[in-house]
């Protein structure tokens, strides 16, 4: 048998001269330490014990903070060579890209569009023959009128088949 727990007790309120040691998010923590959010997951990717359950603690995160080496800013010149080296990579992709559409690997989302509005058209329009049709009918038994429904469904689907099957040869 386990032994009954006492109520929780209130939380002890905190003095205005006490200072806050933990903030409950990372971009609370990062606001109280005129910090980027960044910075402060990198901290914890690499293990660091200021941050447990979620919480921050505060001054654990300065004293590992001051701990840490300065950003090394003599790579300004291989920097600048990377991020050139990446937009002539995204320059190159997106032109490659657009060939691809050229050679109708990819299609434009405008011409998927297109041809979907063209072929709910044709559907209505079968619709609307049906509907056309339907007054004729007054007065035939079940079976003609099942025959007639067969043979409308028939003609729509033929001409869904033969519309999707033009598409994008």
């Amino acid at each position: 048998m386990t032994a009954k727990r006492k109520p929780n007790q209130p939380r002890k309120a905190r003095k205005a001269s006490e200072p806050i040691r933990y903030a409950d998010t990372l971009t609370a923590a990062a606001s109280m330490l005129k910090c980027d959010v960044g910075l402060l997951k990198s901290l914890r990717a690499g293990g660091s014990t200021a941050f447990v359950h979620g919480r921050v603690n505060l001054e654990q995160v300065k004293v590992e903070l001051a701990a840490m080496p300065p950003p090394d800013t003599s790579k300004g010149l291989e920097d600048k060579q990377t991020l050139e080296r990446r937009k002539l990579r995204a320059q190159y992709l997106k032109e490659e890209f657009r060939l691809e559409v050229a050679q109708r690997k990819h299609i434009p989302i405008e011409e998927v569009h297109a041809d979907m509005i063209r072929i709910g058209n044709a559907t209505r329009a079968e619709c609307l023959r049906l509907l056309a049709d339907a007054p004729g009918w007054v007065g035939l038994d079940e079976s003609a009128i099942s025959q007639r429904v067969t043979g409308w469904m028939t003609t729509l689907c033929t001409t869904l088949s033969d519309d999707m099957s033009k598409l994008y040869k």
